[in-house]
């Protein structure tokens, strides 16, 4: 296990579940630093939706940080289909100011493992609503 700056390390558990979302097993997973490893905080099945993130999240401590991977699904005018795997690194202005710092200097520990993703980040909601997240994922996907 390779270690951030920050001295946090992945947990196996991660990659699994990482695997996992590019299956199509999960709609997202989310990830917390727990006693210096990266792990699994909970996941939601692939019928969820953007709705369900959101709920998730609103329902989060006001002080926590997440990383947050998300399988985004959205239909071109066409009537295409389109998704793409955004990564959010939800650190709210309210987290204090040790865990900001902890999720901002670990999050290279996460980048380096998955690939093919969108990077979000996100400090309020309106950086993880759907129009946002969109402009994001769909930016040079083919979605024209």
């Amino acid at each position: 296990r390779k270690m951030a700056s920050s001295g946090v390390a992945l947990h196996p558990a991660v990659l699994d579940y990482y695997d996992a979302i590019k299956a199509r097993k999960h709609r997202f997973v989310s990830f917390d630093i727990v006693d210096g490893q990266i792990t699994v905080d909970t996941h939601a099945p692939p019928e969820a939706g953007h709705d369900d993130l959101i709920t998730y999240m609103k329902g989060l401590d006001k002080k926590v940080s997440r990383y947050i991977l998300f399988d985004f699904a959205w239909t071109l005018e066409d009537g295409g289909q389109r998704d793409k795997l955004v990564f959010i690194v939800w650190n709210p202005e309210t987290a204090s100011t040790k865990t900001k710092m902890l999720f901002a200097s670990s999050k290279d520990a996460m980048r380096k493992k998955i690939s093919g993703v969108v990077e979000v980040q996100a400090t309020d909601f309106s950086e993880v609503d759907y129009d946002y997240i969109l402009s994001k994922a769909s930016a040079g996907a083919g979605n024209k």
